[in-house]
């Protein structure tokens, strides 16, 4: 076996910023940060071939209700994020073919190797989007779900870039601009958790509900020039609220909510944060979260590319049952007080 606990923080971190696949979710703090808020046990592992070190994988373990656990990363009510799943490191694009295919042999013999040491009923990594080949995991066994995120190239002109806006948008913005408009830089998780409860209120338990607002704060503690929060004013007015993570040459708009009833803010936010990333030379911005099709109706007036991502689950029977009840919690009352229990 090839798979190894790493206790080195500096030498996972090396890796992760030496890798063009290792994302913040991946940094020793953020990974640690998500151990703390989730009630799962972080076990940071290593793939080597020989004494290579030529993969991370973060896995995080728990017990709830008679089922054992093993996410990447913890559900989402709990983390909030897209992707923390294993990656390469940077070599291996330099690979020829044949050599790729026997390093990503090793990963999924490695992943197939902690069924033993956990004994899981529900495994689930969600990879990010450098991680296309996942035919091995298809071959052992593991299900495939097939994910999509938007994103927006900002290695052409800005003038390009609001071209290739919807017309309604851009007529939008531009009504946004004859106000007295600014968007802010702050450190209020508190305040913002309270604008997102009251956004998303309808949709009942969110992550916004479920966890703490000290999880957005430590975060930002941790990454002070990565995980950024921003207010945007109307004049005196708070109308919209929204978090970014800076990572190497990609923004993200991880948090977005509007606080006000006098309209809609958002296009305004977005094509400013836009304009921000790409004066400061960043290759992409990325608008994270396509499962609803309003949601994804509204971020596609700015043009983004689709990309997809992939994410690999295999259960065991107790699994698999427990994942249908999930799945139809909404139907049956006493199901969705049993589901929230169980995962």
């Amino acid at each position: 076996m090839t798979l190894e606990l790493i206790s080195d923080r500096a030498r996972w971190d090396d890796f992760v910023e030496s890798s063009s696949a290792g994302l913040l979710f991946h940094r020793w703090d953020f990974l640690k940060t998500i151990e703390k808020y989730s009630g799962y046990k972080l076990f940071p592992f290593g793939i080597f071939k020989g004494t290579e070190l030529i993969a991370l994988l973060p896995l995080f373990f728990k017990k709830a209700n008679g089922l054992k656990l093993l996410y990447s990363p913890p559900w989402q009510k709990l983390t909030y994020l897209p992707y923390a799943g294993l990656f390469m490191g940077d070599g291996f694009a330099r690979l020829n073919q044949h050599k790729k295919e026997s390093y990503l042999d090793i990963v999924t013999r490695d992943l197939d190797s902690t069924q033993s040491m956990f004994s899981p009923d529900r495994l689930t990594i969600v990879l990010g989007t450098s991680y296309k080949d996942v035919r091995s995991f298809k071959m052992a066994g593991y299900a495939i779900e097939v994910g999509y995120t938007y994103v927006n190239d900002l290695r052409m002109p800005i003038e390009k870039i609001w071209e290739g806006l919807h017309q309604r948008s851009r007529t939008s913005i531009r009504s946004r601009e004859k106000r007295p408009m600014s968007l802010r830089e702050c450190c209020e998780p508190e305040a913002f958790f309270e604008i997102m409860r009251n956004r998303l209120s309808s949709e009942g338990d969110t992550f916004f509900n479920v966890q703490s607002p000290a999880y957005l704060r430590e975060l930002m503690e941790h990454f002070p020039a990565n995980v950024r929060m921003w207010f945007l004013y109307d004049g005196d007015e708070l109308v919209d609220a929204a978090v970014t993570c800076e990572y190497k040459d990609r923004v993200m708009l991880w948090m977005e909510g509007s606080n006000s009833e006098g309209g809609n803010y958002s296009e305004y936010h977005y094509w400013e944060q836009i304009k921000d990333a790409h004066r400061r030379g960043f290759a992409s911005f990325e608008y994270w979260g396509t499962e609803y099709k309003r949601l994804n109706f509204f971020k596609s007036k700015f043009n983004p590319d689709p990309v997809v991502f992939f994410g690999i689950t295999k259960n065991s029977l107790k699994g698999s049952l427990a994942y249908t009840v999930y799945e139809n919690r909404s139907k049956i009352p006493i199901i969705n007080v049993l589901a929230k229990k169980m995962i």
